[in-house]
């Protein structure tokens, strides 16, 4: 039943992806804005979850037609709420994606480092902040909320796996071995588009 029901989707996102949105050699560029969450799956101890918020700037390359090489790198700090201690996890994402584009949706594959930058929780040990993850992303054009807002823009859904596990010990008697599983959601506007436009009005 699931496969029945994960095929019904699948064939009718596609149905709504029409070809040739994008030709071999555009490049397109913008910046992103979105939020999310990372549960981190503590091997000893409780699982974590944090809320997180992504400020971010992207540049895409086709390298065929309707297939794009992505890499969209954006400062996300994580914040941790517990019983006891709380506070930012500071990180700038370097995720790059390769996948389907079309005009009404996207699908891809990616790889993502995620490198520590900084913290607010004193941290009694960090044996390991930085991770290497995978994500699965998709996007859709149409509906209400796309018709509300601009034409050069997206909405974009990410879902990740942690490759590596992150390390940390918050105090002398807390220690958090987890690999990290996210979901964000990322607003993108296509700044190239729009100056495009902007100067072929002025010509």
């Amino acid at each position: 039943m699931k496969k029945i029901i994960v095929s019904v989707i699948a064939i009718l996102f596609l149905c709504n992806v029409q070809a040739q949105s994008i030709d071999k050699g555009d490049i397109t560029w913008g910046v992103s804005l979105g939020t999310g969450g990372n549960l981190l799956n503590n091997k000893v101890g409780d699982n974590e979850f944090a809320f997180n918020f992504n400020l971010g700037a992207y540049i895409q390359y086709a390298v065929f037609d309707n297939i794009a090489l992505t890499c969209n790198p954006q400062y996300s700090p994580l914040y941790i709420m517990n019983i006891d201690y709380d506070g930012f996890m500071h990180y700038v994402d370097i995720p790059l994606t390769f996948g389907y584009q079309g005009d009404r949706g996207s699908i891809a594959l990616g790889l993502q480092y995620s490198l520590n930058v900084g913290n607010s929780i004193d941290f009694y040990s960090k044996d390991k902040l930085n991770y290497l993850s995978t994500f699965l992303e998709f996007s859709y054009r149409g509906g209400t909320i796309y018709n509300l807002l601009s034409d050069n823009s997206t909405c974009i859904f990410r879902i990740g796996l942690g490759l590596n596990r992150i390390k940390y010990a918050p105090t002398m008697d807390i220690y958090n071995e987890s690999r990290p599983v996210f979901f964000q959601v990322i607003y993108r506007w296509n700044l190239s588009e729009i100056f495009s436009s902007s100067n072929h009005r002025r010509r």
